[in-house]
Formats: structure tokens, C-alpha cells, sequence
């Protein structure tokens, strides 16, 4: 039994914890969508769950905190021509997201955070989370993603560009032990364009945002580097991101 998972209570421990003041529900956004030919495509919910979990064991919260089932499939048009990816239309994704942390609130919970590690999902966030807000205007509802929220702090432990399917995910994986095939794993990707106003490279940051198909840009679905990857080196960033996700988790629990 994971401690923090929210369909593993019974009704009445979701009716007590409900009622605290410091509980906070998490509601973790994953993708089912191409990752190169060395990670599978789950790659975004495996590490998106894997620093949730290890997150909250480090909050003091702990008891308060409680992770819904991931939602699986994501807005993942941009790599739709690659197999094995699987797409919701966004407007679709956003009410269904909606419809789940209404149903959290509506059952008396007052803090809500909407989490994802797949960039694609930033936008989704934000409008369902004012919808939330106005709403139930006495909740609190919070958006991240981690890549974002943490990349400052561990770029500099990363080689090549990092965008997708590159060092840092590779990594990542490796240091939750989830399946890697290193030895198909390559460099790969055009990384800017648009005389380097737009980058595929979250070292660089874009100056203006445009859609782009991932296949225009890379043969094999990699934009980085990685060959580069190790599971040392994914320790580390782990313990980084989960570090400053506890930190949001604690902000936000005893707000």
C-alpha cells in the first residue's frame, strides 16, 4: 500500500482528512507519447510519480498529503507521428482534469495541486486552475511544472541540449530504476530555428513560443543528448527536485 495514495483510503479516512486544514491533494498530469528509441512511453508519468512519492516523504506534512491516480494520457499532438503515441485534445484534457479536482473540493478539501513534468501540459494547467479558483473561491489551487519550477537548479549538471527524451530524462530514469535501453539511446534533434528566437533547448531560453512537430525536428524523437545520461547524475537531480517540490508541498500545506 502506498501511504499517500488517495484510492487506497476508505471513504472515512478521505472524510477526516478532508477536514484538515494542512491536507493537500495532488493531482499528477502524465503522458503516454514517444520518448527516442531507448525510454518507453510512459517516461512522463514514470518520473513524474517517482518525484512526487519521494517529495512527499520528505515533507513534514506527510500525513496530510494524498496522491490521486495519474492521469495517463496528455496533450501530446506535437508527437503525434511517432507509434505508440496517444493524445487527448486539449479541450477535452482540460474538462476532464477539471471534472476530478472539482469532485476534490466539492468532498471538502481546500488545497489542490495540479503537477506535471510534460511541458505541453503548462497552459491546461493554468485555465483549469482559475476555473477552480473562481469557482470555489475559499480553495487553494496551485499549478506546477517541475521542469520549470527546478531547471535553474540542475542545468548545470547536464550535457547537451535538454528538451526531450535527452540527459536529463534518461538520467532521471535510470535513478528510479525504470526501463532504459542505453545502448540504443542517441544524440539527436535540431534544437533552434527562426534566426534563435524559438530554441529547443530549455538551456536557451525561447524568446517568443511556437508550436512545433517534434518529427520536423528529429528523426528518432530525441532533441538532446542522451548518451550522456547516468544514474548518478539522475540521483542527484532527484534529490534536488524532490527537495523544492517537499518545499512547495509545505508552503502550501501550512498556508
Amino acid at each position: 500500500m502506498l501511504k499517500f495514495a488517495f484510492h487506497e483510503k476508505t471513504w472515512e479516512e478521505i472524510k477526516e482528512l478532508s477536514r484538515s486544514p494542512n491536507s493537500v491533494v495532488i493531482l499528477p498530469l502524465g503522458t503516454v507519447e514517444q520518448h527516442g528509441p531507448h525510454l518507453p512511453l510512459g517516461t512522463d508519468t514514470f518520473i513524474l510519480e517517482g518525484i512526487i512519492v519521494e517529495g512527499c516523504k520528505k515533507s513534514r506534512y506527510k500525513n496530510h498529503i494524498l496522491i490521486l491516480p495519474a492521469i495517463p494520457y496528455g496533450f501530446s499532438h506535437l508527437h503525434a507521428r511517432f507509434p505508440g503515441t496517444i493524445s487527448i485534445d486539449d479541450t477535452l484534457l482540460k474538462e476532464f482534469i477539471y471534472t476530478v479536482g472539482e469532485s476534490v473540493l466539492v468532498m471538502g478539501f481546500k488545497k489542490l495541486l495540479l503537477i506535471s513534468w510534460h511541458g505541453g501540459h503548462h497552459s491546461i494547467m493554468h485555465d483549469v486552475a482559475y476555473r477552480l479558483k473562481k469557482k470555489f473561491r475559499d480553495s487553494i489551487v496551485v499549478y506546477a511544472s517541475i521542469i520549470e519550477m527546478v531547471f535553474d537548479k540542475v542545468k548545470d549538471l547536464l550535457e547537451g541540449p535538454v528538451y526531450h527524451a535527452d540527459d536529463l530524462e534518461t538520467s532521471l530514469m535510470l535513478a528510479l530504476n525504470q526501463r532504459v535501453l542505453l545502448q540504443k539511446a542517441v544524440r539527436d534533434g535540431k534544437t533552434s530555428y527562426l534566426n534563435n528566437y524559438v530554441s529547443l533547448d530549455f538551456k536557451r531560453k525561447s524568446k517568443v513560443k511556437v508550436p512545433v512537430a517534434i518529427d520536423e525536428f528529429t528523426q528518432s524523437g530525441v532533441i538532446g543528448d542522451p548518451t550522456k545520461a547516468s544514474r548518478d547524475k539522475g540521483a542527484k537531480i532527484l534529490e534536488i527536485i524532490t527537495n523544492e517540490l517537499s518545499k512547495l508541498l509545505e508552503t502550501i500545506s501550512g498556508f
